[in-house]
């Protein structure tokens, strides 16, 4: 089994009871899903977050944790929620009404006739979304950007967490009227604002 070799994408885990890894989800149509993030930068903005409200996750690499993870309630499909940014508003990110992070994400839900399948990448359709919504922020090697970011050391990559969120600016108005998308970029230390495809 192969799971996210092409791209990599990334998790937050926390310890549980009997130290048990738990991997955090969301709720989606398609019941529990895993969130996945495109670069560990971005996972550690929103691991940063739930530290501030005494929730510790850390960041996974989701081709390490145990593939079954990804099994949906009934057998029979693999499921994530791929994060591609934050929902935002005249240049603000936007919060859930009870605070927690919002997000403007890709829900990717890969069968077969068979049961799920044994590998699991992203797909033409997200692809593209991520293509897209990168281009419009002008970070046409978003690839190679955050490929380039396993490579970084400690001190780098805790410069560009504070920096993303230091510069963030917060909302709290109803996700629905929101019109664009925040995308970080690591190069530079600056959010972008981009109009979002059905996400």
């Amino acid at each position: 089994m192969h799971f996210f070799s092409d791209i990599p994408v990334f998790v937050l885990a926390e310890r549980g009871d009997g130290n048990k890894l738990e991997i955090a989800a969301s709720e989606t149509a398609a019941g529990p899903a895993v969130s996945c993030f495109l670069s560990p930068l971005h996972a550690l903005i929103d691991a940063m977050y739930w530290a501030g409200r005494g929730k510790p996750y850390e960041v996974r690499h989701a081709a390490l944790i145990a593939p079954e993870t990804f099994i949906n309630t009934d057998g029979t499909a693999l499921v994530a929620q791929l994060r591609v940014g934050w929902p935002a508003l005249d240049g603000k990110i936007v919060l859930e009404s009870n605070g927690n992070t919002a997000t403007c994400a890709k829900l990717m839900v890969h069968s077969t006739a068979h049961g799920p399948p044994p590998f699991f990448e992203l797909d033409p359709e997200t692809l593209g979304q991520v293509e897209g919504m990168h281009e419009r922020a002008g970070m046409y090697a978003w690839r190679e950007i955050y490929g380039d970011m396993l490579e970084w050391d400690k001190g780098r990559l805790e410069w560009a967490v504070r920096r993303a969120l230091e510069t963030m600016k917060i909302s709290t108005v109803d996700k629905s009227v929101c019109t664009k998308a925040a995308l970080f970029d690591p190069e530079f230390g600056q959010w972008h604002f981009v109009p979002f495809d059905n996400l």
